[in-house]
């Protein structure tokens, strides 16, 4: 019995199994019997916020397989799957990261010409001019995070007449290892927020980093764009510099308590200066084809049987 969560592709399950249960949540599983329970020996899983850990897995006694479609192993509890013999397997595409940077670029670029009076007006059905935008002509747009999506956010944006800056906590060795004549280098996050007209956000989940982004940091700037993991940003703290400041914008991939709809900040999301997508950075059909193949290799190099 096969365990499908979230949104993998329709040709998986038409091509590998047929004794299968789809969800979209894991707190579905409530709907379960005991019978079913014992018959599941693996998981799919492209749900990105799904948690696997003891807790959930000591009720599949048979689970022999945790596969994920490009989801970081932080949402595993991998001493548990050790221990139990739990082969986890995550299959990552290069071509996320590509992904996330075009949309980090395409959000900027939209959000400068457009703000957010474009979806108003397609509301209300009317024709209108839109009001002056910016162009990216000489702003300043700092990157946070020495991550791999942020490399490919600096190579878009030397295409354009702005100003780049690059903030880490590893900022000595990168400098050393990234040479680049075109780049300002920040070891600070205090002074990266300080002197950025834009922040580009590309950090790694951990715990140490909930609530990196808060306050003291966000008065300083005009827009932030969090392409990294939700509660990086602290929300109320957005919230309190949004009604300080009528310029401020904010623009996110994620959001704290995704997916579950209930458990999101409703108040942040329907703020007119900002604009969450649901998790989108990575779902496009190239990532997605090559994350298929990658599992499609994997199983037939491994002859696995069914």
């Amino acid at each position: 019995m096969w365990l499908i969560v979230g949104e993998v592709y329709w040709n998986f399950e038409k091509i590998f199994w047929n004794n299968y249960i789809k969800i979209d949540s894991l707190k579905q599983i409530k709907w379960f019997s005991t019978e079913e329970f014992n018959s599941i020996i693996w998981i799919v899983s492209r749900g990105a916020h799904f948690r696997y850990d003891k807790y959930f897995l000591k009720k599949l006694p048979k689970l022999k397989y945790l596969c994920l479609f490009q989801i970081w192993l932080d949402n595993v509890d991998l001493v548990y799957c050790k221990k139990r013999w739990i082969i986890v397997k995550n299959f990552v595409s290069e071509k996320s990261i590509d992904a996330v940077a075009q949309l980090t670029i395409a959000s900027l670029i939209l959000w400068l010409r457009y703000g957010f009076s474009l979806g108003c007006n397609l509301k209300n059905w009317i024709y209108k001019r839109q009001p002056l935008g910016y162009s990216l002509e000489n702003l300043k747009i700092w990157i946070v995070g020495f991550w791999r999506i942020w490399k490919k956010v600096y190579e878009y944006l030397k295409l354009f007449s702005v100003d780049i800056g690059v903030y880490d906590i590893m900022i000595e060795k990168i400098k050393k290892i990234f040479k680049s004549n075109s780049v300002k280098w920040f070891d600070s996050l205090d002074k990266i927020f300080k002197r950025a007209d834009v922040i580009t956000l590309h950090i790694p989940w951990g715990k140490e980093n909930n609530n990196l982004i808060w306050y003291d940091l966000l008065k300083n700037i005009k827009w932030l764009i969090n392409m990294s993991r939700a509660c990086i940003v602290n929300e109320e703290d957005i919230e309190k510099v949004l009604k300080e400041n009528d310029k401020f914008f904010y623009i996110s991939d994620v959001i704290c308590g995704e997916p579950n709809v209930w458990d999101i900040n409703k108040e942040l999301v329907l703020e007119n200066n900002v604009f969450v997508y649901p998790h989108i950075g990575a779902n496009t059909i190239q990532v997605q084809n090559d994350i298929f193949n990658k599992f499609v290799n994997w199983f037939k190099k491994e002859n696995i049987e069914i």
